[in-house]
């Protein structure tokens, strides 16, 4: 049953008003019976008022006029019918507090269960517009992974020769959807001895080469040439020497390419970054300067 419909609201609330009403007039209805038996004597009384006159009495005892009587029956007649009706009106009274209380605590009970429900249907309600929310927040995310540019370095080394400058070469490729902008960033070759590792720094004044470029679109690649810049003379190329050649051709030294390159997707006009590195050399290399050039190697997600 629902006890908050305003149809069983309205039924109890007519049975109560009913109820109390019905006491309201018998108690006017007692008092009006209790009004006229003060007013209008009885038979009796006035026989007794008539037989004014009684024989002498020999004996000894209280003597109650017949009037004198009648009246004290008839009052307490009057107050046990009062007592009755009293006891009939407070009994009533009660039942009604009783319907009336367990109305309000039926009604209290469904609306708690009717508000719990209400809370459970406004937590699944948040619940689901979260995941649309998270599920439009990934779906946008994954849109923008699949058409942003993406750029692609590739480097190479020219050959090493005696008094040769230290060169290589770059190709910057955007495998992506969109075009790349505003192009830029930091490239550095040079020889290191088997076991040194790369020093990854990057900035002004450090032997290194600045790349810029304003667009590049998909599958377009750009091609520069990279020249390191003497560690003690940075106005001058640096020029290979016999021993630099000769540790190459006999595996202790390595030539290792590495920078970290910044571009702007057109698009989602987010900013993004690669790092990369490379390393060439004639023989093996060691395995802590791959994992450290392999670490280096980073490209954002965003």
């Amino acid at each position: 049953m629902n006890y908050a419909d305003p149809q069983f609201i309205a039924a109890v609330k007519k049975i109560v008003v009913g109820l109390l009403d019905s006491i309201r007039d018998s108690i006017q209805s007692l008092s009006d019976r209790l009004l006229q038996t003060q007013e209008q004597p009885t038979k009796e009384n006035q026989n007794a008022k008539e037989d004014r006159q009684y024989p002498p009495s020999t004996r000894t005892e209280l003597y109650i006029k017949p009037s004198e009587r009648y009246k004290q029956e008839a009052k307490d007649t009057r107050e046990s019918i009062v007592e009755f009706w009293k006891a009939y009106a407070e009994i009533l009274g009660i039942f009604a507090v009783i319907a009336y209380t367990t109305f309000a605590a039926l009604q209290w009970s469904e609306m708690k269960a009717a508000n719990a429900t209400a809370a459970e249907q406004i937590d699944a309600a948040n619940r689901t517009a979260a995941a649309a929310e998270n599920s439009v927040t990934e779906l946008r995310k994954q849109t923008e992974l699949s058409n942003r540019a993406w750029i692609s370095p590739a480097v190479g080394h020219n050959p090493l020769k005696i008094g040769d400058p230290l060169s290589g070469r770059m190709q910057l490729r955007n495998p992506g959807k969109g075009p790349a902008h505003k192009i830029s960033g930091y490239v550095t070759i040079k020889i290191y001895d088997m076991g040194e590792l790369p020093s990854f720094k990057y900035g002004p004044h450090l032997p290194l080469n600045w790349v810029m470029s304003d667009v590049a679109f998909p599958n377009d690649p750009l091609t520069a040439t990279i020249s390191i810049f003497d560690y003690d003379t940075p106005n001058d190329l640096h020029k290979l020497t016999q021993d630099e050649v000769v540790g190459y051709n006999q595996g202790t030294k390595y030539v290792a390419i590495d920078g970290r390159i910044e571009y702007i997707d057109l698009l989602s006009k987010k900013t993004h970054f690669v790092q990369f590195c490379m390393t060439a050399y004639n023989k093996s290399i060691p395995r802590k300067v791959a994992d450290a050039c392999t670490a280096h190697y980073q490209i954002d997600s965003n």
